[in-house]
């Protein structure tokens, strides 16, 4: 890493600033550190701006900038306890004060920043209605000037023309007029003293009226020019009411007026003149007592034909305005300034709107541009969407991302010439020296932003009228189906949207599946061997890059694992805390993460967060020692519960997955909830806690923390959500501790440290509103700044406290496993809350019990069905005819057929079928009462596969055993005829002498084998591994953990006497000494001796009850039976189902075995088998 750059000061600024301060870079912008306390200068300190950078540039970057308004600047230095109020002292002495002013501590702390650094504090501060230094000096050179100009260039600006109507002004790119207030002269009670009284502010602008101000002006702020918006939150009632009100209502365009003030004598700044005339501008002259006409005929010549508005203050002749400062409080001199304001707004200036560049203005020698973020490289890729379009690059030019599963990437890739230059032109901005990558990416993600933002301005309008248009239909009572043409019409405008959307993240993107095909096709370009190394420097300095594709739901593994490994070679044992947040859709996630970590993570405009998104954050070294741990990550995730996406339960599914995989893989998440109402994020929450409880990746342990934005923090308003929202939880957590077997939680060591939070009550963190205000460009409140800072410390001591952190390299490679398992769930994500698995598991109750009297029922009928068979065959000899055989035969077939037929409904008395249909009946009204038609169908439809498939499987028992029957007791009529027919044969082809005793036999064999034969054509039974198989599938695909069914599937038979069967449980005794007394985990020889023989006992009763032959839900009534056995144990989750696939693979041989020995004495095969060993 480099070392750290230092800003040389001239000797002009030392008094403020000393000899030299750091360039503050995004790595050091970004980094943590404790949250600092307000510096108390002494009243004679110098130097004192560079002492308070620190501590103001950290409440900037937290949304503390209340902290530059000049009163608040005023309270960092200690004032004298014995300094009287009315100071005796001469003004020389005055001048030795302190001098520390806002105009100085805001313009060094834009200078002290890289360009890239300050475009994102001049991004959050311009929320705030305070005045900002278009032109201040350079530091390091006296007489000359910054023009801030490409710093402040693209915020999003919004105000409000009408209820429900808010316009939107990318600053200094959109139409904007700038209103120019300069001086002539000189006075006690200066402009912008005059101009302050017309503001929200009075302290809007430096003036002489400043607290500390009487200890002389700001250093820097002779020559420089101070702007501000002039919009509602800026002006003043009276200014908003009478001027800028209606101009907003009446032009409706998106051109904002902006206030500049140039301080110092207009006439010793011509550079500055120069500058401003060269905006479509009007200017706001104020001619000082003693101005002479020479001076103000030299000003009229500097600016030309621009028109300027006269204002003479303290005249006694002369002008339109006067403007008295002795009655600065009296409305009737106010009412003067604001007519000025009116006069200049309506006059018609000589540059209009789409003629005006920024990037040719002319500037003279004093004056220089600050560092653009604007670099040759970025702007030549800027240059290529613009000419194509946002829409066709993404849906026609990034192909690869669009068919990820292709086999054809590297033929798309050769065949697509423009993606190809859109690669090369991106490449070349990566390949930057870092500094210059970063400026060149922040250029590329303003100038896409923007211009996806002006492409789908009509259809995100459209969007706009549609969900007004869904809300009024709704209050009219329109039919469900109205309503849901609407939804889709909304749902496509806003898939219109997302095609002409257009972010850093597609580029990434793009490049992770080019990865992908070189490094199988060309492993030795430079985008497999350089890339990730660029990707990684970005990512160490702190710039934010995709985790997880919202658009398709994947990882680019090899991707993301290539620029980990970077990271994991500079850093080989990086200590890393992981931080996710988790809200609905629109409650404001990604503003939260930026008040707390200074984040700005890149996202398509128009929409919200798409997928999850990553930051690497490095700790300073103290906050590092103390925490024990080098960096945090950020994960910022995206909105949950899409309006858009309402009822659609592919949606809603997304939102569970996306939610388990950002807890899982979190030390700590934070939950953001807007309002009193967290039923939608709870019922997420409590499947994403079961969900991870069935995974068995879970190798973190999860912490929460639940924000909360209501209206007002009051402690008996919020108490009852809180309340529901931790008995949610303990809900969950109840079920994944009580309902291990039926909902297949595996672990439920990852919820430990939740329970924890949730019995301490230690989950709500309350923060007050965000704005402070109602109108549509509101600044964020100095309470949710304080909100923010608090839970900054909450955040650090949780994390000081965790026992669980974990290096990078070991969490990265957690990433990919842990996303394919929670990926590849889909039974706890199927339910919508706790309630429908509650209501699922005594569903499956019902059906279970259904089954049961169901088998009995089929039980009873088969064993009465046999003994009425072997009734009929008592009488029957082998001796009887083929065709008295055949008759007899078909009317047990018959009987069979008949008797099957009506089961469990059958009309003869029936004990068992009475049992079975009274349940019938009881399950069917209970699914009425759920109202649920869908669930209804499905659950009858599943009672009537298993009646069926009992009644196949007790008929090609019967049958069998029947065929069986008839060769025990000599040979079935069809085994006669094939006999028949092959002696009539051998017959025929008998030679002259007769058969040698070897020929008889083979012919012997040979009509054996037609026997055999034909039986097994004709046999039609599914082997029973098979039906084994696909019992277990039925019963354990959902619950059994994945690794333990493809450990079923293998025959891999669990090792539990090394099995994790209890909990280590400790006692901690004696005073002042902590001391453990350990059980081991595991079971002792005895107890799993027990254990087993109890196992081996229940799997021979089970193969007992039904004479050792397979019979449908016998895996079920062993799944019951081991749950049975471990019921009275305190088994951990994780033990009780290796304790199953013990079961498992121990009841699978011995069920084959049995039926094996089962066919040889009850069907036609094994009978003929054994006749023809007899015969041998």
């Amino acid at each position: 890493m480099a070392d750290n750059k230092e800003i040389t000061i001239h000797e002009q600024w030392h008094p403020i600033l000393g000899k030299e301060i750091p360039l503050i870079e995004p790595r050091h912008y970004v980094k943590l550190n404790n949250i600092l306390s307000p510096p108390e200068l002494p009243a004679h300190e110098s130097g004192s701006v560079a002492k308070v950078l620190p501590y103001i540039r950290q409440k900037v970057k937290m949304w503390g900038a209340e902290v530059l308004r000049a009163e608040n600047i005023k309270t960092l230095v200690s004032e004298d306890e014995d300094e009287e109020e009315e100071s005796t002292v001469d003004e020389s002495q005055d001048l030795k004060k302190n001098q520390l002013s806002r105009f100085d501590c805001i313009a060094s702390l834009l200078a002290s920043a890289e360009c890239t650094v300050a475009q994102d504090i001049f991004r959050t501060l311009s929320q705030f209605p305070i005045a900002f230094p278009l032109v201040m000096p350079e530091l390091d050179e006296a007489g000359k000037f910054k023009v801030m100009l490409p710093t402040f260039t693209g915020p999003i600006i919004k105000w409000e023309t009408k209820p429900g109507t808010i316009i939107e002004n990318h600053l200094f790119n959109d139409p904007f007029q700038l209103i120019v207030a300069v001086r002539i002269g000189t006075t006690s009670s200066g402009k912008s003293t005059i101009l302050n009284q017309v503001m929200a502010s009075n302290s809007m602008f430096s003036s002489r009226s400043d607290p500390r101000a009487e200890y002389g002006i700001p250093h820097m702020a002779s020559g420089s020019i101070e702007f501000t918006l002039l919009t509602q939150e800026t002006c003043n009632v009276s200014l908003w009411n009478d001027v800028f009100e209606n101009y907003y209502k009446e032009t409706e365009t998106n051109k904002i007026i902006l206030l500049a003030n140039l301080h110092g004598d207009a006439l010793d700044y011509p550079d500055q003149i120069q500058f401003l005339k060269q905006f479509p501008s009007s200017f706001l002259v104020f001619l000082m007592p003693g101005h002479s006409e020479n001076k103000l005929d030299e000003f009229k010549v500097q600016i030309g034909s621009k028109k300027a508005i006269y204002g003479h203050v303290n005249g006694e002749k002369g002008g339109k305005y006067i403007i008295n400062t002795n009655n600065l409080t009296q409305d009737k001199t106010l009412k003067k300034v604001r007519m000025m304001f009116k006069e200049a707004l309506h006059i018609d200036t000589d540059i209009s709107d789409t003629s005006f560049k920024v990037n040719e203005l002319k500037l003279g020698n004093s004056l220089q541009f600050a560092e653009d973020i604007e670099i040759e490289a970025s702007q030549l890729l800027v240059d290529f969407v613009k000419k194509s379009t946002c829409r066709h690059i993404k849906l026609n030019v990034m192909q690869l991302q669009r068919n990820q599963q292709s086999d054809d990437g590297l033929q798309i890739w050769e065949n697509n010439s423009e993606l190809q230059i859109l690669i090369q032109l991106y490449n070349s901005a990566l390949n930057l020296p870092l500094d210059k990558r970063r400026q060149a990416l922040a250029h590329i993600e303003r100038e896409i932003s923007r211009l996806s933002m002006i492409e789908s301005s009509k259809a995100r309008n459209e969007a706009i009228l549609k969900k007004e248009e869904l809300r009024k239909s709704s209050l009219v009572n329109r039919s469900r189906e109205d309503e849901k043409k609407i939804q889709d019409e909304i749902a496509k405008i806003w898939a219109e949207v997302d095609d002409m959307s257009l972010g850093l993240e597609h580029f990434f993107r793009e490049l992770g599946q080019l990865f992908k095909i070189f490094s199988v096709n060309m492993p030795n370009d430079d985008i497999v061997l350089e890339l990730p190394k660029l990707y990684s420097e970005l990512l160490i300095s702190g710039h934010t890059i995709e985790l997880l594709n919202g658009d398709t739901g994947t990882i680019s593994e090899a991707w993301f694992s290539a620029i980990c490994k970077h990271i994991c070679n500079e850093y080989p044992k990086l200590r890393i805390f992981v931080i996710s947040i988790l809200g609905l859709q629109s409650s404001g996630k990604s503003t939260l993460l930026n008040a707390l970590f200074a984040c700005r993570f890149a996202v398509s405009v128009g929409r919200c967060t798409r997928g999850l998104f990553m930051r690497l954050l490095f700790l300073e070294k103290d906050l590092s020692d103390q925490l024990n741990i080098d960096a945090f990550i950020l994960i910022d995730t995206e909105g949950l519960g899409a309006p858009e996406k309402m009822n659609d339960p592919e949606s809603e599914k997304k939102d569970r997955i996306l939610a388990t995989f950002a807890i899982g893989v979190s030390n700590l998440t934070i939950l953001n909830v807007l309002g009193e109402s967290t039923r939608d994020l709870t019922e997420i929450l409590q499947i994403a806690i079961v969900t991870m409880a069935r995974l068995e990746k879970a190798e973190m342990a999860p912490d929460i923390l639940m924000v909360q934005h209501v209206s007002e923090r009051n402690i008996a308003k919020i108490s009852e959500p809180e309340e529901k929202f931790r008995g949610a939880l303990r809900e969950a957590l109840k079920i994944a501790d009580e309902q291990d077997i039926e909902m297949g939680i595996f672990n439920t060591d990852c919820l430990k440290i939740l329970d924890e939070r949730i019995r301490n009550g230690q989950l709500l963190k309350p923060f007050r509103p965000f704005k402070n205000g109602a109108t549509a460009y509101a600044p964020p409140s100095e309470q949710y700044h304080e909100d923010v800072v608090n839970l900054y410390n909450s955040i650090i001591n949780d994390c000081k406290n965790s026992q669980n952190k974990i290096e990078f390299s070991q969490w990265h490679s957690l990433i990919h496993d842990y996303w394919k398992a929670v990926s590849h769930e889909n039974f706890a994500v199927r339910f919508k809350n706790i309630k429908e698995i509650y209501e699922f598991i005594d569903l499956g109750k019902r059906i279970t019990k259904m089954k049961e009297t169901i088998d009995r029922s089929f039980q009873k009928h088969e064993e009465s069905i046999m003994k009425e068979i072997r009734s009929k065959l008592l009488n029957w000899s082998s001796n009887d005819k083929s065709n008295i055989n055949s008759a007899l035969r078909n009317e047990c077939l018959r009987l069979i057929e008949k008797e099957l037929k009506d089961i469990p409904g059958c009309n003869i008395k029936c004990e068992e079928c009475e049992k079975t249909n009274k349940e019938r009946i009881d399950l069917e009204e209970y699914l009425k009462d759920k109202n649920n038609e869908k669930c209804e169908m499905e659950t009858n439809q599943t009672i009537d596969n298993y009646i069926t498939l009992n009644r196949q499987s007790v008929s090609t028992k019967l049958t069998q055993m029947l065929g069986a029957s008839f060769i025990r007791k000599g040979i079935s009529s069809e085994a006669l005829e094939i006999i028949n027919k092959r002696l009539e044969k051998i017959l025929v082809s008998t030679p002259n002498g007769g058969f040698s005793d070897l020929q008889r036999k083979q012919k012997v064999d040979e009509i054996w084998d037609s026997l055999l034969k034909y039986v097994s054509s004709n046999d039609s039974t599914i082997p029973v591994i098979v039906q084994i198989n696909k019992e277990v599938e039925e019963e354990y695909y959902n619950s059994l953990p994945i690794e333990l069914y493809h450990q079923y599937e293998k025959g891999i038979s669990p090792d539990l006497s090394k099995c994790k069967a209890y909990k280590v449980m400790s006692v901690n005794y004696l005073i002042n000494c902590v001391q453990e007394l350990t059980l081991s985990p595991c079971l002792k020889p005895i107890e799993l001796l027990a254990l087993q023989n109890k196992i081996d006992n229940s799997i021979d009763e089970i193969l007992k009850e039904r004479a050792y032959h397979f019979y449908p839900g016998i895996v079920r009534d062993l799944k019951k039976s081991v749950n049975q056995i471990c019921l009275n144990y305190k088994y951990l989750p994780e033990f009780k189902w290796n304790v199953h696939l013990h079961a498992l693979l121990k009841f699978k041989p011995k069920m084959i075995c049995s039926q094996e020995q089962w066919d040889n004495e009850n069907t036609q095969l094994g009978m003929l088998n054994q006749k023809k060993d007899e015969e041998s």
